[in-house]
């Protein structure tokens, strides 16, 4: 998959080139005599930036000089001139989207490419480097520079890289040259029309970055990602997690099992940033032809969207954030500036084949919906938090869409951030004249953006688990005089009960609140007065609503899985038990046995009940730790519809209304917050009471009973209640 010898030599030469002129790597110089035999791979690791390539003076540089744009279709396509001297030589040429010039563009990260805990060390990629652009000095990123130098060098090497490769147009389009930074009126108008230009190119080139400072790593995952897309996407669901780890499993694929370290530079790769950056997403779904290059290497899409699709489908991504975990790297995209939130750990992954299935759609003509595009890209990073709304405006606006409001929204950097999630929100609200939106706001209010509206979801935020989602709730209709004022959102509701009791959270270090959701059952009446049934079931389905996310099983699968998910928690908690040591084992050897009791407690209780015995339980967990035996395949897939254990840091907790019904919110909610229905929301929403009269949204909640029968919204005016959520 490497480049041919010309390309080789002609990167090498320039890497000789910014190893003798960069002052700061006079040590490494003395490393170069030693290594000079070495191919380009094997060198690359020592090559330091260069901030002022010959021909440029040590001054300050000036800023660059644009030329207007003529019209509002207009852009700037830039051609990088083949060569090997420094510096690198570029020109900007005007164009129009009306025209028929043929052009790729760039999809890259501006800064470090690298995942977090996996840069370079001694490698300063925040740096900048100088290109030569119209006969001007022109700085760029040290990503950005690295790609330019990739694509002088495909220009120069004769012939293609491999047989995923197909020629470059002459000119590229590159966001952060080709557009006036410094000019705000240009860079919103730009932003306008970005979906257009990136629909528009013959092609779009992927830059992931460099190598990794072991070139070997980046192979090694290249040849994984190879093997794995070798493998028929026949039923991807039977493959459960365990098989990551037998050999009969590759020798059936024809494929030697991979070594852990495989893994690793695989999960690296994966780990990229580019991956987790909001504005690809418009990038790739637009793009008429992907080509993608990490360091010298060109990879298939196909590739990396089939292995995406394979680790999704058979959750070994799960395991390979635990194999980095084992490493000491963090999966998660990035904490988030204003709340310490993360990227769900194991969603890396899913990234490549949902924007993939997104693109296929869009060339077959296949609406989109508006407000789902919206959601399932939150959390993706951007520097700037107005291009997690911005940065999907051209998919919303030149693409077959579900319209939700927001498709028009003129991208402008000087609004308020608060003012445009506003704004967004309004418009939502009144184009579907529902609450839908509501459902949007995430299970952990305590970590949105200070001074936001409760009722105004926080986009720069990942979504989160939603009940809406896993429930089969009634239609929704029409909010009841449903009106915006400034920051407050003013409907009618019901009032349907208040928070008695709620879950306790202080043990979850000890076994993920497990035993305090067992509490619980002691205080529910012994048959659910809205479905009948017995407490102890009641308990299961409110523990179980939360879990099951990615693949909901049918009523009749629910109590199997149910019951192999907690035998998997159970073992997950002993495992931890037999590590643990001095006053940490004591702790949970006492805690263990409280647990113990509660479960043959409730079992006892009631005969036909889904929560078994203790024996019975560890002789299900033993099952989880066989891989040989029959029934491992069948517990491992029911119980990987489900987290394998509970979270410590789960974001929901479970509750108790004053009247007794069982219930899941938000891990923030507190006793005296109220339960409301209103027309127009998907399922029932808590709010906190206010001095003033009004409230807080707190989030959405699971009311046990009341997504098993129709709710007939009273005729009498008397029976609603206007709300203000502020």
């Amino acid at each position: 998959m490497a480049i041919g010898r010309a390309l080789k030599q002609s990167v090498k030469r320039l890497t000789d080139w910014r190893r003798k002129t960069d002052a700061l790597c006079s040590t490494e110089s003395q490393h170069s005599d030693q290594s000079s035999n070495k191919s380009w791979r094997s060198t690359e690791k020592y090559v330091e930036r260069s901030m002022t390539p010959i021909g440029f003076s040590n001054s300050k540089v000036k800023p660059f000089k644009y030329l207007p744009l003529p019209k509002p279709s207009s852009i700037r396509l830039l051609k990088i001139h083949p060569g090997e001297a420094d510096p690198i030589q570029c020109s900007l040429v005007n164009s129009d989207l009306q025209e028929d010039k043929p052009y790729d563009s760039l999809s890259y990260v501006w800064g470090n490419p690298f995942g977090k805990g996996t840069e370079p060390e001694n490698l300063d990629l925040n740096s900048s480097s100088l290109i030569s652009v119209n006969n001007q000095p022109f700085r760029v990123t040290a990503n950005l520079f690295d790609a330019i130098l990739q694509l002088r060098a495909r220009k120069n090497a004769s012939g293609l890289w491999n047989e995923h490769d197909s020629a470059d147009s002459e000119l590229i389009w590159i966001d952060a040259i080709c557009i006036d930074q410094s000019n705000l009126v240009e860079r919103n108008a730009q932003v306008t029309i970005m979906g257009k230009i990136y629909k528009k190119a013959s092609k779009v080139i992927v830059w992931l970055g460099r190598a990794d400072p072991d070139p070997s790593d980046t192979e090694t995952a290249i040849d994984l990602l190879s093997n794995l897309a070798s493998i028929p996407p026949v039923d991807l669901k039977s493959i459960h997690r365990s098989m990551i780890y037998h050999s009969h499993f590759y020798e059936l694929q024809g494929l030697k099992m991979p070594s852990k370290k495989a893994w690793i530079c695989l999960s690296k790769f994966f780990h990229r940033r580019w991956f987790r950056r909001i504005w690809i997403k418009q990038e790739i779904i637009l793009a008429q032809e992907i080509l993608v290059l990490c360091g010298e290497w060109l990879i298939s899409w196909k590739h990396i969207v089939a292995v995406s699709r394979f680790l999704a489908d058979t959750q070994w991504n799960r395991t390979l954030v635990e194999i980095m975990k084992g490493k000491g790297v963090n999966m998660c995209a990035r904490e988030d500036q204003h709340s310490g939130s993360s990227f769900p750990e194991h969603h890396w992954a899913r990234t490549p084949a949902q924007m993939d299935l997104l693109r296929e759609s869009v060339q077959n003509g296949v609406a989109l919906y508006s407000d789902a595009i919206l959601q399932d890209f939150r959390g993706a990073e951007a520097s700037d938090p107005r291009d997690v709304i911005y940065g999907i405006l051209g998919i919303l606006q030149d693409t077959k869409v579900t319209k939700c409001g927001i498709e028009w929204i003129m991208p402008d950097y000087n609004v308020e951030i608060k003012d445009l999630f506003l704004e967004v929100a309004r418009r939502m609200v009144e184009h579907s004249k529902n609450l839908t939106l509501l459902h949007y706001l995430g299970p952990s209010p305590e970590n949105r953006m200070p001074g936001l509206p409760s009722w105004i979801p926080d986009w720069t935020l990942p979504s989160g688990f939603s009940v809406s989602r896993t429930s089969p709730w009634r239609k929704v209709c029409h909010a009841r005089n449903l009106s915006i004022f400034g920051n407050i959102l003013s409907m009618e509701g019901v009032f349907l009960d208040t928070i008695g009791e709620a879950e306790c959270l202080n043990n979850r270090d000890l076994d993920g609140g497990l035993a305090s959701k067992l509490q619980l059952h002691y205080n529910l009446p012994e048959k659910c007065p809205l479905t009948f049934q017995h407490r102890s079931e009641v308990l299961w389905r409110g523990i179980l609503v939360e879990k099951i996310k990615f693949e909901k099983p049918t009523e009749a699968e629910v109590p199997l899985v149910f019951r192999a998910w907690l035998a998997r928690v159970y073992a997950s908690i002993l495992n931890g038990m037999s590590t643990a040591k001095g006053e940490r084992k004591v702790q949970l050897t006492e805690h263990m046995n409280q647990l113990d009791v509660m479960l043959d407690n409730i079992s006892k209780e009631d005969h036909n009940s889904l929560i078994p015995d203790v024996s019975t339980l560890k002789s299900i967990a033993e099952i989880f730790e066989d891989p040989k035996h029959p029934q491992h395949g069948t517990m491992s897939k029911r119980a990987a519809m489900c987290p394998s254990t509970l979270s410590r840091t789960s974001a929901r907790r479970l509750f108790l209304t004053h009247s007794k019904c069982l219930g899941t919110g938000s891990k923030m909610l507190q006793i005296g917050d109220t339960i409301w229905l209103f027309p127009g929301a998907a399922i029932p929403l808590v709010l906190r009471p206010l001095e003033n009269g009004r409230y807080r949204l707190m989030g959405e909640a699971y009311v046990h009973g009341y997504n098993l029968v129709n709710y007939y919204w009273p005729k009498e005016s008397n029976r609603y209640e206007v709300v203000e959520i502020e």
